[in-house]
Formats: structure tokens, C-alpha cells, sequence
């Protein structure tokens, strides 16, 4: 059961059915004054995202045996962490978007009967080093999930980058978002200034999917993660500080991409190199897509535009083709 905006937590906590052993609540600020409870309400799974009252709770009205969910914001209120220490519960999972904060830390340190994990869904890239230690508690649900990380300082050593991104700590997480770029006011500028169309010695073999509004780190990623095989790109600015002029082909002769969601620079040489493997593809209705003529993999088409015509030739060769989205009257009918 989830409940949202509750405004009087010891009702809710007296109508409660006795059946409900997940409870999820989402109360904001509120602090409750009672006394300490004696018959304090056991679930399976509870979550707090609360704030002021979590410890309240804990202590006055609901306890959990398998597994609780708290904020991160809430370790810093006095007593927290002690009791936290303290309880009976297979494992405590703290959500978090602040991995540098010194109380996560401090909680993480100590002693305690449960199990702790971290549930976080993104990270600056200029605390990567800092906040490292914190990886190792990820739940495994959210190194599964999709990890945002958020460049935010000039970057022009696609080794360090690599390195930083693929082979460091970050390599368990399979699935990445990387954000590369910032409005300064007038424009959107771009963090990270490499020629990724290089590859290194040691490849990269966990990443399976990357979504990036930087084309510098597409290709990195393409070139140098073996395992690869979804890559998105949005935002509108592959053209910034020349991205649209820098790369004419691919170093490498085979990707292995099976969906793909890119109208960027190189699109005709990754289409070429992605034949054998590709099955949904998502592109703009300026993309030429002969490179995939004749293509026995392609279930998936998407054209975003109106003007697709031009391709419908090569359409028509698609011959395991099964969803086909377009704008185009024309191409449909």
C-alpha cells in the first residue's frame, strides 16, 4: 500500500487494515508528538520517505522485519542513526541523491545489525572519486538501473574519461545516461571536448547500454565497449564546437548494436557496421538508410519527421520487418 500526503499519521496508523505488510508513505515535514508506543505495528516492507517524523515512526507506530527504506536527508536528524543501528531488520536501504553527504557516510561505518544498501540513481562526475566507496552498497535492483552521471568540469582526455566512466568503479553499472553538456545563459555549451575515436587496450565488457547527449562519448563508447548494444542519444546539439565535422568513420569494422536511437554524425558508417546485429532503429527522416539494405535483423523502424519517402525502397527490403512509425502519409499508404 502507498500513501501520499498523509496529515495524521496516528489515525492512519489506527484504520490501517491488518493485512497491509508493504507500506510505502510519502508525508513530507510533518513531526508527531506522542509518547514512545508499546504495540508498535510490524511490516514486511516499509518505506519512509518522510524528512522530519522518520524516526517517529520508527519508535511510536511501525517497525519493519525484512526490509526499510528511508531518505538519506533524514540521517542527519539527531538519534536517527543510532536507532537505525539498533533495529531488527534484515536490511536498510537509505535512497539518496547526496553520496558525499558525511552522515550517509557515518551510518554506512557503523555496526549494525541489518544489512545497508544505497538506492541511488545519479552522480557527478567530479565526485566520482570521492563517493566511490559508496558503489559497493548499491542495491543490486539499481545497478541494474539505468545510472545518470552528470559531467560537470571540462574534460579533454578521452583516456581519463574512459577510464573514469567504463574501467573504474562505475563498471558494474551495465546500463549509463551521460550527461555532457550545460546552458551558460545564451547557449548550450559542451563539458566534454575529446576525439573519441580511439581505442584502448583494455575494453570495456560490462556496459550493454548508453544513452548521452554527447556525440564525443557515443563514439567513445562504441568504439571501445565491446558489449554494447543500445545506444540513445538526445538533445539537439551534436553540432557544438564542431562535434558535426569531427568524425568521418569508425575505426573499428563491426558494432554489434541491436537498438539504436541516433541521427548524429557517423550515422551511415554505424548503420553499415550494425547490419548483422540491428533490430529497432529510431532516426530522423534525413538519415539515408541504404547502409541497411536488405537487412534480415530490422523489426523495429522508427522515423521521426514527415518527409521519409526517400527511403522507401530500401524499406521494402527489410524483409523481417514488423513495426513501422512514420509521419509520412505517403510512405504508409
Amino acid at each position: 500500500m502507498k500513501i501520499n500526503g498523509c496529515i495524521n499519521i496516528p489515525q492512519l496508523f489506527k484504520d490501517l487494515p491488518p493485512s497491509v505488510n508493504d507500506l510505502t508513505l510519502n508525508c513530507g515535514d510533518e513531526t508527531i508528538e506522542s509518547e514512545y508506543g508499546k504495540n508498535i505495528r510490524k511490516f514486511k516492507k516499509l518505506k519512509l520517505y518522510l524528512f522530519k517524523c522518520t524516526l517517529d515512526i520508527l519508535s511510536i507506530y511501525a517497525t519493519a522485519t525484512q526490509s526499510l527504506t528511508i531518505d538519506g536527508e533524514c540521517l542527519q536528524q539527531p538519534g536517527v542513526i543510532q536507532y537505525l543501528t539498533q533495529m531488527d531488520c534484515k536490511q536498510i536501504i537509505v535512497r539518496t541523491f547526496k553520496l558525499e553527504c558525511k552522515y550517509l557516510r557515518e551510518f554506512f561505518i557503523c555496526q549494525s545489525k541489518a544489512n545497508k544498501f544505497i538506492e541511488c540513481s545519479g552522480i557527478k562526475y567530479s565526485e566520482i572519486e570521492q563517493v566511490q566507496w559508496a558503489f559497493k552498497y548499491f542495491t543490486q535492483k539499481c545497478i541494474n538501473k539505468q545510472i545518470n552521471i552528470r559531467i560537470d568540469q571540462n574534460i579533454d582526455d578521452a583516456k581519463v574519461l574512459y577510464e573514469t566512466l567504463f574501467c573504474g568503479s562505475l563498471k558494474q553499472f551495465k546500463n549509463k545516461s551521460i550527461g555532457a553538456q550545460y546552458y551558460d545563459g545564451s547557449s548550450w555549451v559542451n563539458w566534454v571536448n575529446i576525439h573519441g575515436n580511439v581505442c584502448f587496450v583494455i575494453a570495456d565488457t560490462h556496459t550493454q547500454s548508453l544513452k548521452t547527449n554527447s556525440v564525443d562519448c557515443a563514439v567513445l563508447a562504441l568504439i571501445n565497449c565491446r558489449g554494447l548494444t543500445k545506444l540513445e542519444k538526445y538533445g539537439n546539439s551534436w553540432h557544438i564546437n564542431g562535434n558535426s565535422r569531427k568524425y568521418q568513420e569508425l575505426i573499428v569494422d563491426k558494432l554489434s548494436l541491436q537498438e539504436l536511437s541516433y541521427d548524429g554524425p557517423l550515422i551511415s558508417d554505424i548503420l553499415k557496421k550494425s547490419k548483422d546485429t540491428l533490430r529497432s532503429l529510431t532516426c530522423g527522416d534525413t538519415v539515408d538508410l541504404s547502409p541497411l539494405r536488405d537487412s534480415s535483423q530490422l523489426r523495429i523502424l522508427r522515423i521521426e519527421g514527415d518527409n521519409s519517402s526517400g527511403n522507401f525502397e530500401v524499406i521494402c527490403t527489410f524483409s523481417n520487418l514488423e513495426e513501422l512509425e512514420t509521419s509520412d502519409q505517403q510512405l504508409i499508404w
